[in-house]
Parts: C-alpha cells; structure tokens; sequence
C-alpha cells in the first residue's frame, strides 16, 4: 500500500489490486466507498472483488469481446514507478491492446491523477476509460451537477426520465430510490461536480485532450447492487466514452482512439473545500 499526503488530507493506493485508490480522507472524512467481498482482484468477477474506491476501467467499462467485466486494468498489479512523499507514478500494460496506462497521482490542496496513454498497436485503438470513482452514500449526502442525462446505459426500479429527482442542479442522496440502479451519462459539466455531505465539500474536475470526447457517468446504486448483500454508493466517473460498452461506443463513433506512437493525456482533480 502506498499512502501519500497528510493528515488533512491523505490517499491510500493499492498497486497490487489495479493501483486503485483505496481511501481518501479529508479532515477525517472518508469520500470513497468501503470494498465488499474479496480482497484479492478476481478479474472475472468485479461484483465480489471490486466495487470499491477509485478504479480504472480500460479498454471497457462493461464485459466487451475478449475485455471482462470492467475493463482489465482494475485487476491487474501496476508497475510503481516512482515514489516520493507526495506524488506516486504508477503504469500498467495491455498486451491485449498493445497499450500502456500511467497514472501519476500528486497530493497538495487537492488529489491530482494525471494519465497518459501509449499505444505500439500498428492502427489506432478504440477504447473506452472511466475512473470508476464510488462515492460512500448516505443520508445527508448532496451532489451538485449538471447532468442531464444524454443516454440512459442501464436502469432498473427508477424513472427513466429522471432515474433520479432532483431540484435543478441539485441531487440529493434521500430522494434516490431505495432499491433502484441507474447509470447515465451526460457531458461533462464545465463547473465540474460538487459533493457535499454536512460541513464538508469535494470538488471533481476533469480534463482531457481535445481529440477525446469526455463525459460524466453516473452509477446511482442505493441498495440494489449486488443483489446478494446490496450496498449503498454514488458513482461519479469522468469517463472518455458515453457507453459502458466499447462495442457499443465504437458503433456510435463516441470512444476513444489511441494512435501509434502519440501519447494520450487527461487528468482528474478532486479538491476537498
């Protein structure tokens, strides 16, 4: 594990499982959502070995071809890099894809995750990526965010017109409903996305090359998933791409394209107020 930071604001990292983000703490708030299940990454279930902090999914959100369920990076171990006390660089390779994924993560007034995609394929690659960041859920929770939703990707015991009500821009956790699940996605929001819960506030932001088509990914879950032991958490996933499915997203001409010998670069802020 890696921890970086300090006590007002802190991030941990686990390279083994996917380097995924496993805690982030500010002023003794714990934004991301606790794990359920395993502990060791099982790549053909995420359900049971997942479903926990902030992950990566590339080159799919969703089982697509040969890509299990979330992509292949979520499950894997990532190369460390480099190592100082604020700032960790960690990167991952596809050999399906012929890519490499690196991610530096730097800790100031915020949490910065900045990317960087290679390909040595010998023709530009589809893919799709999501920081698959789960929010923890409760009460008092409350989400600012211009979200209209572009394109329903799943849904089941919501509205399918407003999967979740809201008042104008904001969402507040006690009107989801309780049982139901919805993904969308909407474009990103140019003022980024707002949580707040009591005093407390975090700040998402994103940005991507202009060649990349960035969206907002909304994974609403309170108490359906997964259906053996439902828990309660927010999706709130920048993402280049509007289909958890890269079949789906290359046949709407929405993914992202990854040529020969030309990085790719994105970046994800989250600033804690």
């Amino acid at each position: 594990m890696i921890s970086l930071g300090t006590p007002a604001l802190r991030v941990e990292l686990d390279p083994d499982h996917g380097a995924a983000l496993t805690s982030l703490r500010s002023d003794g708030v714990e934004w991301l959502a606790d794990g359920v299940g395993a502990s060791t990454p099982d790549p053909g279930n995420f359900l049971e070995s997942g479903l926990r902090g902030y992950d990566d999914c590339f080159p799919s959100i969703s089982a697509s071809g040969v890509v299990p369920d979330h992509g292949f990076v979520w499950s894997r171990p990532w190369e460390v890099v480099s190592v100082e006390r604020d700032a960790a660089t960690l990167r991952v390779e596809v050999p399906e894809y012929s890519c490499t994924l690196q991610r530096r993560v730097r800790v100031d007034d915020g949490v910065h995750l900045d990317y960087l995609l290679t390909s040595s394929a010998t023709a530009p690659v589809p893919f799709v990526w999501a920081g698959h960041c789960l929010f923890a859920a409760a009460g008092e929770l409350e989400v600012v965010m211009d979200a209209p939703v572009a394109r329903l990707d799943s849904s089941a015991g919501v509205e399918l017109d407003e999967p979740w009500r809201h008042d104008g821009d904001l969402y507040r956790w006690v009107d989801a409903k309780v049982g139901g699940y919805a993904k969308w996605f909407a474009p990103w929001p140019s003022e980024g996305v707002l949580l707040r819960r009591g005093t407390q506030s975090l700040q998402v932001d994103a940005h991507a090359d202009a060649s990349l088509p960035l969206m907002l990914g909304v994974w609403l879950n309170n108490e359906a998933f997964p259906r053996e032991r439902p828990v309660s958490h927010l999706g709130l996933e920048p993402t280049i791409g509007d289909a958890d499915d890269l079949a789906l997203a290359v046949e709407r001409g929405t993914c992202g394209w990854v040529p020969r010998d030309i990085p790719l670069r994105w970046s994800v802020t989250l600033t804690p107020h």
